[in-house]
């Protein structure tokens, strides 16, 4: 048995994401809602649908609609077949534990492409409803909390969870810029004290993973009205954020790293199907190119690669994406 003592404080793997998805499930009434999409949630379940057989289940977040049925959305900012088997296994826990119809929901944070699926034998799979953040139109939402605030519009909670969201939807925008940006918005909001709490604590939350240049740290204190004793009772969350933040421009950089040496290993040794990413572009780009002048079945001897493999870039080549 490894000694308790020698463990480590910090947890892990630290999710800033997660953290800022609780904020969302504790403090903003019209989260499910944002997520599912469903406007007859009637309340959260935790205290009201959950049974004493079932209490102790780790489910970040399940909620009654006006029908009786079940919403349970989970987090996620990395996904494999073990955690969709046990989002599984939770669904079928809840449905017994409450003899109620329950319908999945995953929020996705994390980097794509992502499997949405999970098999558990030859013919029957689990596949849960996704809201993925990446495949949320960045920009739009930035533009659209812009107009409202020039022309004097409304802003609705909806518009609060694109703000507290929209560093990890798909922009092109850098993300320290963003998240600077984002609490300059901030400032000019006319909300409720419990819907600015939460916006507040989650730009705090982006900026402490995101933010590097001083300059930038200044504005944000200035523009989300940061106190000395805010920032010492979110201490242990920021200090968090911002290792994570490091271990992400960390990975990024390893990624960035493979991929160059993939395609150095390409170009040095030639193509080889599997290889890194790099090399495997490589391939892709030169089959294209060739696709050009030669047709498939010659590409496929040219370059000594699978005719199916040519054939199906030709496809998606030439069929428009929908």
């Amino acid at each position: 048995m490894k000694d308790e003592k020698n463990k480590s404080n910090w947890p892990e793997k630290y999710d800033t994401e997660d953290t800022i998805y609780n904020e969302c499930v504790i403090s903003i009434e019209e989260f499910p809602e944002y997520i599912t999409n469903y406007k007859d949630i009637e309340h959260w379940g935790h205290t009201k649908v959950v049974s004493k057989a079932f209490q102790n289940l780790r489910m970040d977040s399940v909620y009654e609609r006006k029908d009786g049925s079940l919403v349970n959305i989970e987090h996620h900012s990395t996904l494999n077949k073990e955690k969709l088997a046990r989002d599984l296994d939770y669904i079928t826990t809840l449905h017994r534990a409450t003899l109620k119809d329950v319908e999945p929901f995953i929020m996705y944070t994390g980097k794509l492409p992502v499997k949405k699926t999970v098999y558990l034998n030859y013919r029957d799979a689990f596949t849960p409803n996704f809201f993925i953040t990446k495949f949320q139109n960045g920009e739009t939402n930035l533009n659209n909390l812009k107009y409202k605030l020039e022309n004097d519009k409304k802003i609705t909670p909806f518009d609060v969870l694109d703000l507290i969201w929209l560093p990890s939807f798909d922009t092109e925008i850098n993300k320290e810029n963003l998240v600077v940006e984002l609490s300059e918005i901030y400032d000019e909001l006319e909300i409720s004290n419990s819907l600015s709490e939460v916006a507040q604590s989650c730009l705090i939350l982006w900026a402490s993973k995101y933010v590097k240049k001083q300059a930038n740290i200044d504005i944000i204190e200035e523009k989300l009205h940061m106190s000395i004793t805010q920032k010492r009772s979110m201490e242990e969350k920021i200090r968090n954020a911002r290792i994570d933040g490091m271990l992400t421009r960390a990975e990024e950089r390893g990624e960035e790293n493979g991929e160059k040496r993939g395609i150095k290993i390409g170009e040095e040794n030639g193509i080889k199907i599997g290889e890194k990413n790099g090399a495997r572009k490589k391939e892709e780009e030169m089959i294209k190119i060739l696709l050009k002048t030669h047709d498939a079945k010659k590409v496929a001897e040219m370059l000594e690669c699978d005719i199916e493999k040519v054939q199906k870039i030709k496809n998606n080549t030439e069929t428009p994406a929908e």
